[in-house]
C-alpha cells in the first residue's frame, strides 16, 4: 500500500506524534511524508518526499491565533501550484494532520483522506469549547483540513471517532518520581506572559519551556520559585 502522511509543522505536536507512529505506518506499506510548516523546532528523521512552507499559522504572545502575521504569510500562487502539482491520486491512503495544502488537493481532485490528529477530534460538537466561541477558529477547524474521514485526539473519549493521545513509549513505560516542581509546556505564549501568570502563584515550584533562543539549539527553561524567576537552564 502507499500511504500519503501529511506532516504539519506549526510547532512541535504534530511532528513528535509523527515520529512514534510513522514506524507502525510503514509496517502496511510504503510511506511518504509532505512536510508543510516552518515554524517548528523538532526535526523529523526520515526522508522527507515533498517539502513546502505550506499555509502555517502563526499565534501571539498571548496563545491566540495572528491573523495578520497568518494572512501576510500566504502567497496564493504558490500555494495554487502545490495543490495543483501534489500527485495525491496516486496514493492508497493519505493520512492528513491538519495540512492545509493536502486537504485542498485531495478537495480539488475528489481523492478520500483522513484528517488525524487533536484538531480532527473539533468537528464533533460535543468536544469542549471555551465558554466564549471564536467563530474564526471556528470555521479553521472545519475548514483548514477538511477530509472525508475524521480521527481525533484528546483527553477523553467525546464522540465514536475520537482516541486518547498518542504517547511516546518512552513515557508510557517511565517510572513516576515526583520531583516537587510542575512542568509548563505553553509554546505559543512568550516569557512575559508565563512569568506573569505562574510567578502569581506562590505556593509551587514551576520549570518552564521556553521558545528555541535564535542563537540555540535547544529549548532553554527556566525556574520560578515562590513567585520569582531564578535563572535559565
Amino acid at each position: 500500500m502507499k500511504i500519503l502522511y501529511a506532516v504539519q509543522a506549526t510547532g512541535n505536536g504534530h511532528i513528535s506524534r509523527a515520529i512514534e507512529l510513522l514506524p507502525h505506518l510503514q509496517q502496511h506499506g510504503l510511506v511518504d511524508i509532505f512536510l508543510s510548516g516552518n515554524n517548528s523546532s523538532l526535526q523529523l528523521d526520515t526522508p522527507i518526499k515533498y517539502r513546502s512552507k505550506g499555509l502555517s499559522l502563526y499565534y501571539t504572545c498571548t496563545g491566540g491565533l495572528s491573523y495578520w502575521k497568518t494572512v501576510r504569510k500566504i502567497e496564493p500562487l504558490r500555494l495554487k501550484k502545490e495543490i495543483d502539482d501534489l500527485p495525491v491520486e496516486k496514493y492508497d491512503l493519505i493520512l492528513n494532520d491538519f495540512e492545509f495544502i493536502t486537504s485542498a488537493a485531495c478537495n480539488k481532485k475528489k481523492i478520500p483522506s483522513i484528517n488525524f490528529g487533536h484538531q480532527a477530534s473539533f468537528i464533533s460538537s460535543k468536544t469542549p469549547r471555551p465558554a466564549k466561541k471564536n467563530f474564526i477558529g471556528e470555521w479553521l477547524l472545519h475548514n483548514y483540513g477538511k477530509a472525508t474521514k475524521y480521527i481525533g485526539l484528546h483527553f477523553e473519549k467525546y464522540d465514536d471517532f475520537i482516541f486518547t493521545p498518542v504517547i511516546k513509549k518512552e513515557i508510557l513505560d517511565a517510572e513516576p518520581i515526583d520531583k516537587k516542581y510542575i512542568t509548563v509546556y505553553l509554546p505559543s505564549l512568550c516569557e512575559p506572559q508565563l512569568l506573569k501568570t505562574f510567578g502569581n502563584i506562590k505556593d509551587f515550584q514551576f520549570e518552564v519551556f521556553l521558545q528555541p533562543n535564535p542563537d540555540h539549539q535547544t529549548v532553554w527553561q527556566y525556574k520560578i520559585i515562590a513567585g520569582k524567576q531564578i535563572g535559565i537552564q
